[in-house]
């Protein structure tokens, strides 16, 4: 966070030298990095983890076959490889992945419904 800070000030320094303006240093300093400056926080995620859709389930079956075929593929290499297989796919062999998907739909609607609401104590 310090470095982040100090870059910051390094580019206000440079921005007023180059306006000739070094004497509004101190100003844009306290506007754009006051001390009450603050860390974004993550967001903490509650409730239970969204469903898989019928083409994750496709890819969580076939990425190690595809990496075994193709060891050293990137990352993007590999994901567009599995992407061509479900185009590929037909409607008869999604089947199975559309049911798995729609199970864990099912699963996250009951989760979902099953959450304490926020106004019980």
């Amino acid at each position: 966070m310090k470095a982040f800070h100090n870059s910051h000030i390094d580019l206000l320094h440079s921005i007023c030298d180059e306006l000739k303006a070094e004497d509004k240093f101190d100003e844009l300093r306290e506007k754009f990095l006051s001390s009450n400056f603050t860390k974004v926080k993550k967001l903490k995620k509650d409730g239970p983890k969204k469903p898989k859709s019928s083409y994750m389930f496709f890819s969580m079956e076939k990425r190690a076959e595809v990496v075994k075929k193709n060891p050293t593929a990137k990352l993007g290499e590999i994901s567009k490889e599995i992407g061509d297989l479900w185009k590929k796919t037909t409607d008869k062999n999604k089947v199975k992945f559309e049911k798995l998907a729609e199970t864990d739909k099912k699963r996250y609607q009951d989760e979902m419904n099953n959450l304490p609401s926020e106004n019980s104590d």
